[in-house]
């Protein structure tokens, strides 16, 4: 950990040690945790979000692997910070988001998203640890969650209705993929064969644009659909141009225009490009990966660190016996 940040400036690192009793010089590992100096700066350029999740230790020593990553501009997974710990608690979480929050960012807005650890909840509740409300907002991932509903109910349709449901941005279609489960749990339960209900996804063709007010950048855009469905469509939403929203809520969710903010945009001869988040740009994504890692010598050329003797806590030895 030493030569990691002498040799990567900016490397965050930090530890978590008891006294080791009678042995001077001498401390007992608890925890520790670190982030990469290149990670810490690139993540400055990346989108608003951070998933956290834990994984179990398999070598010499139990204990657990705490992980942060981000998302890129390209979809593709960043990691951010670590740590290992002896458990997943709300006290080792806890100290984990603070460690997170205070060498990693102090940026405003972030979305948490995490499982439903009940040591997660815990921590992210409390005000002093820096990720409840408005500093940050904290999401179940879905995946998690329609995994629990699958482990429950044990029915791949329902599972993927599921899904779908968490995926919608408006109430009105949560709304309508709860009827269309509900159907399905009741067919379910009359132990009827299930059928698919997945609809063809339509395009959209056509849309009226209506200007409400010009100098507030408020639209009314009212969808029209072509194909065999001609009994739906029609919808009717409410861009916002100077506030960078939808109703539909998509633009808001993913920070590109939806397809109603684009129809505004080509109604008034606006360069849609401009709508689209910083964290999209190729500049931004180029910043994200401009921070570098640099190599790290022989360790006979390592430095002694200025640390006490650090000894493993030997409750946390793995039985040597053959695992379950």
């Amino acid at each position: 950990m030493n030569i990691l940040q002498l040799t990567n400036p900016g490397t965050k690192i930090v530890w978590k040690t008891i006294p080791l009793g009678g042995i001077s010089g001498s401390v007992r590992f608890m925890r520790v945790f670190w982030a990469f100096g290149a990670s810490v700066e690139g993540f400055k350029h990346y989108r608003p979000i951070i998933q956290i999740d834990g994984t179990f230790l398999y070598g010499k020593y139990m204990g657990k692997l705490l992980i942060a990553t981000s998302i890129d501009g390209n979809g593709h997974v960043f990691p951010l910070a670590f740590a290992i710990v002896e458990e997943e608690s709300q006290d080792s979480w806890s100290w984990f988001l603070i460690a997170l929050r205070h060498h990693v960012t102090q940026r405003e807005g972030i979305c948490l998203i995490s499982d439903r650890h009940a040591g997660i909840n815990a921590a992210v509740r409390n005000p002093s640890v820096g990720w409840s409300p408005p500093h940050a907002q904290h999401r179940y991932c879905l995946r998690h969650v329609v995994s629990n509903f699958n482990d429950k109910f044990k029915n791949k349709v329902l599972k993927e209705l599921a899904y779908r449901a968490g995926c919608q941005h408006q109430l009105r279609k949560l709304v309508e993929q709860r009827y269309m489960l509900e159907w399905q749990l009741k067919m379910c339960t009359l132990r009827m064969q299930l059928k698919n209900l997945e609809e063809p996804r339509l395009k959209l063709v056509d849309a009226l644009v209506t200007i409400f007010h010009r100098i507030q950048e408020t639209f009314e855009v009212i969808t029209t659909l072509h194909g065999f469905h001609m009994d739906k469509g029609r919808n009717k939403q409410v861009v916002k141009l100077n506030e960078g929203t939808c109703s539909c809520n998509k633009c808001q969710s993913f920070g590109i225009p939806c397809s109603h903010v684009l129809a505004v945009s080509a109604h008034m001869r606006i360069d849609s490009w401009q709508l689209v988040e910083k964290y999209y740009r190729l500049d931004a994504y180029a910043s994200c990966y401009a921070p570098e890692f640099n190599p790290i010598p022989h360790e006979s050329y390592w430095p002694y660190p200025d640390f006490p003797i650090l000894h493993p806590d030997p409750t946390s030895m793995r039985d040597k016996r053959r695992p379950r």
